[in-house]
């Protein structure tokens, strides 16, 4: 069994390479450079200062690097959304709930309620593609990280992090506490992104200040909503064919581990359906 600082090595080396590679398009060396200097000086010295448990300093200075990360690569960490990959994800997301959440209370079926209009919206705009506005295009974004943090939720393996708690657990490995970092970053990444959405100042800030905040990222955040609008074709349909039968068929008769499913189903989304879209939104 490894000890419990070789483990959290392990998850943080996992959380920094994740951050290097949602940065890797454009990593701006000197930004970046900056970034880590900072954080390698300041952890010591709020731990020689402090106190405390040193593996709950390195999650608090992992968990700050993340959002660091995650605010100063806004225009690079926030993927470019299609509709076709929103439609994907958003099956993927309702499989998640069958498999994995739903139990039959009444705040779920308020989920599962509160779910259907913009899973319908998605499954409208992916078949009849219509022209998006900025409002349209904001609404299905935040059901993507809606999805992208529910899903999120359901894989993260919460178990892991006891190895910040104080012990070391038995059933935990190297590569256990690794692959932990990588999903922990994007994760933290993107809900962070979707606690941006709500516009409500800071405990210093003026609430003017804050929707220009608002307003700048709402706006790239559009941007990267790719608008592919015109006649109806037939590729929304064959993620339905193919997508929705696979996930069907695996919640019928559990013919692989939920999990697995959703992360294979995951990935191959991303890689078949997040290809550069027909045209984005002007920058300017």
């Amino acid at each position: 069994m490894c000890s419990r600082a070789v483990l959290i090595l392990w998850f943080g080396g996992g959380f920094v390479l994740e951050a290097l590679y949602l940065v890797r398009r454009n990593p701006k060396w000197s930004q970046l450079m900056g970034l880590g200097g900072f954080a390698v000086v300041a952890g010591p010295v709020v731990y020689l200062v402090r106190g405390g448990d040193p593996a709950i300093h390195a999650a608090v200075w992992l968990g700050l690097l993340g959002l660091v990360v995650a605010m100063a690569y806004q225009d690079q960490i926030l993927p470019v959304v299609s509709d076709k990959l929103l439609l994907g994800f958003t099956l993927i997301f309702w499989y998640g709930l069958a498999t994995g959440f739903y139990r039959g209370t009444s705040m779920q079926r308020l989920l599962l309620y509160a779910s259907a209009l913009p899973s319908a919206a998605s499954l409208y705009v992916a078949v009849m593609r219509p022209p998006l506005g900025f409002w349209s295009k904001l609404a299905l974004y935040a059901w993507y990280l809606v999805i992208v943090v529910s899903l999120g939720l359901l894989q993260f393996p919460f178990g892991n992090l006891a190895i910040f708690g104080g012990r070391s657990p038995g059933w935990l490995g190297p590569i256990d506490a690794f692959t932990t970092g990588l999903v922990a970053m994007y994760l933290l990444a993107s809900a962070f992104y979707l606690y941006l959405l709500i516009p409500v100042p800071g405990r210093s800030q003026s609430f003017s200040d804050r929707m220009e905040e608002w307003h700048e990222f709402t706006q790239l955040m559009t941007r990267r909503c790719s608008d592919e609008d015109g006649p109806a074709d037939g590729q929304a349909f064959a993620i339905l064919a193919v997508l929705g039968a696979c996930l069907l068929l695996n919640y019928v008769f559990a013919l692989l581990p939920s999990p697995l499913v959703i992360s294979l189903a995951i990935i191959a989304a991303a890689v078949l359906l997040e290809r550069p879209p027909a045209r984005l939104a002007p920058d300017g």
